[in-house]
């Protein structure tokens, strides 16, 4: 049997949707719209660019840039050319950024505008650095223009990564010092994909907002699960309660995921507007502790839609366990994370690691094929 490869569920949406929306960008001019074949075709041919500019399999593409469709395409071109995706928190300031660009050494950037003043710290950080791409201009110097280069390129046969080969550079800070690169494997995304698309159903007829930043894990994951479901993308560039709401009402919105502020920012404009949210489905949050309040004033204002917290890290791709819709409705349920999804392991232990029983508090472990491969160069911390 072959490996899980992400490229697989690029394939099979073109086969099956191919003709059908894939994307919509909100920041584009008129929407951005795309089918599966057109998107497809974007990303083929900048896998093409990546590749005559000195990508190789195993290298890193980074991409600093705000929610839009070239992010995707980044995304799903880096992979398709048998390189690992390597998103930036585009929040940090130029050291920081510069930090991670030591560590990841890049052979490719993908820039967005607003963040070229920070390009010369950047580049002297990653001499690796052999392809820069600006996502909105033509090009100049030695950099390339994004539409420009994928205009002009031929589209790309798939590298066929897969199984345990590298797919994504995920930095997280956590508790234990500076940024550390989580490795995910394709296979941890595949299964990732297929956990939430069992938990949290999605098919071709989902249409999915993508409010969060790309640049993290929670939302970059969900670029890979519609993908898989076959689904369409409707990207913001950012989050703002009021436009979340218009999309939902403009492309019928089926799915979305957000962090509790922003559900709490959502919850106080449908107090001042009325939108048609009738399409909306499913909202999956996480990330934070959410208040019970805030969760009944969601059911409140949108008794239709089904909520789900999804609960995990970086580390595990990111989704170990989600609380079900009918579970937001226990008194007692509604304050836990939920049960574990479909291929995770979870157990909660005392410092000699033995299991504890329902009710005690310990620390807890998490087994199965969504565990990262490791931290990027950093054996002790792995082990």
């Amino acid at each position: 049997m072959s490996p899980p490869r992400i490229g697989q569920s690029l394939i099979r949406a073109l086969q099956w949707h191919g003709r059908r929306r894939a994307l919509v960008d909100e920041a584009c001019p008129g929407g951005g719209t795309l089918t599966w074949n057109e998107f497809g075709s974007r990303i083929f041919r900048l896998a093409t660019v990546l590749r005559e500019n000195g990508v190789a399999r195993g290298d890193r593409v980074a991409i600093l840039a705000h929610n839009n469709r070239r992010y995707l395409e980044t995304y799903f071109a880096a992979i398709w050319a048998g390189a690992v995706i390597a998103p930036l928190n585009h929040r940090l300031n130029a050291a920081e950024l510069s930090v991670i660009m030591s560590d990841a050494e890049p052979t490719a950037l993908v820039i967005g505008d607003e963040f070229l003043p920070l390009l010369p710290q950047l580049r002297d950080a990653s001499p690796s650095l052999r392809c820069i791409i600006l996502a909105e201009q033509t090009g100049h110097d030695d950099m390339l223009g994004y539409e420009n280069a994928i205009a002009g390129a031929g589209e790309s046969d798939e590298a066929g990564c897969g199984g345990d080969d590298l797919a994504c550079l995920y930095y997280t800070g956590g508790t234990t010092g500076g940024p550390k690169g989580v490795m995910l494997s394709h296979a941890n995304i595949v299964l990732n994909s297929l956990n939430m698309i069992g938990t949290v159903p999605m098919d071709g007829q989902t249409v999915n907002l993508h409010a969060g930043p790309l640049f993290h894990v929670a939302a970059g994951s969900r670029v890979f699960s519609v993908t898989q479901a076959g689904g369409t993308h409707v990207i913001l560039p950012r989050f703002a309660a009021r436009p979340v709401l218009e999309a939902v009402q403009q492309y019928r919105i089926t799915h979305a995921s957000m962090v509790p502020t922003l559900l709490r920012l959502m919850v106080d404009e449908l107090n001042l507007h009325s939108y048609d949210t009738s399409s909306w489905q499913w909202i999956t949050y996480g990330a934070a502790p959410s208040p019970e309040a805030l969760l009944r004033a969601v059911m409140e204002k949108l008794p239709h839609v089904k909520l789900g917290q999804s609960y995990g890290m970086t580390e595990l791709a990111p989704i170990a366990t989600v609380l079900a819709p009918e579970d937001h409705h226990d008194s007692r349920l509604i304050r836990s994370v939920g049960r574990t999804v479909l291929s995770t392991e979870v157990r909660i232990a005392d410092p000699e690691d033995n299991s504890l029983a329902a009710g005690q508090t310990g620390e807890i472990l998490v087994r199965g094929p969504t565990v990262m491969s490791g931290y990027w160069r950093r054996p002790e911390l792995s082990a």
